[in-house]
């Protein structure tokens, strides 16, 4: 069964079972219980898009380490890539 699936088995208003109880016995994590989901803006999708372009060119292993560095940079600026 599929993790959406198990979380809409989850009964807030079940009388003997608590949230915690149903949360351990059907395997949910606990942070898709409580907080709902927040759909990616605009700008997420569209770095995601680029992200995943520049990363599907890549053929050599090590060369995607780099790309995606450089990648960031551009985005982020230097002082927050650089290690």
């Amino acid at each position: 069964m599929s993790a959406p699936d198990r979380r809409a088995l989850l009964d807030p208003a079940h009388g003997k079972l608590s949230i915690r109880r149903q949360r351990a016995l059907l395997g949910v994590a606990r942070f898709g219980v409580y907080r709902p989901r927040q759909p990616a803006n605009d700008n997420d999708l569209a770095t995601m898009r680029l992200l995943e372009n520049h990363l599907s060119l890549i053929t050599d292993r090590t060369h995607g380490t780099q790309v995606l560095r450089h990648f960031t940079a551009d985005i982020a600026g230097n002082s927050r890539v650089s290690r």
